[in-house]
């Protein structure tokens, strides 16, 4: 469960910012999506920042958690979050796209110092990514973890993101393409 916000339906969040929440069920048990949780069929983010953000334990999304459907992330900013996995932003079984957006220092113990996504299709485009984090032995994906069908990067920026594993910037699992990117 998120504290802030929880989408059923089609979510649509402009201009927003969301500062400092958490989810934790009250049982201890992990929960997803520290400022946003979206079980529905299309979510969509635009010009909005998400910082200091948490998804408690092994809990994952540390600023948006969403299962299923599709998701739009236009224009925002996510610094500070933590999560298990998806320090920022956790995708399942869904097609993303991440637009230019900027990640920096977000962090996870698990994959995906910033994104962790799980299935689908994925496209991250005109997005920057500084100095995120995937920290305990065996995390992929400083930046960016992906188990999707396909995911493609076009025209994106990493500079010092760390993965403890594999994937300092980023971990693809499956098919993966690239273009007019730069990694330092």
């Amino acid at each position: 469960l998120a504290f802030a916000v929880y989408c059923e339906r089609e979510c649509f969040v402009a201009d927003s910012t969301f500062d400092s929440n958490s989810c934790e069920l009250d049982s201890g048990a992990p929960c997803a999506g520290g400022a946003v949780y979206c079980d529905t069929d299309k979510c969509t983010f635009v010009s909005s920042n998400f910082t200091d953000n948490v998804a408690v334990g092994d809990s994952d999304g540390g600023a948006i958690a969403i299962q299923g459907g599709s998701a739009m992330i236009e224009d925002c900013d996510f610094s500070s979050n933590v999560a298990g996995d998806g320090g920022a932003v956790y995708c399942d079984n869904n097609n993303c796209a991440f637009v230019g957006s900027t990640f920096a220092n977000n962090s996870a113990p698990g994959d995906g110092g910033a994104i962790s996504i799980k299935s689908g299709f994925v496209t991250i485009e005109h997005c920057e990514f500084f100095t995120n984090e995937a920290g305990d032995p065996g995390a992929r994906g400083g930046a960016v973890f992906t188990e999707a069908s396909e995911t493609s990067f076009h025209d994106c920026f990493f500079a010092s993101n760390v993965a403890s594993e594999l994937g300092g910037a980023v971990y693809c699992e499956r098919e993966c393409f690239v273009a007019h990117s730069a990694f330092e």
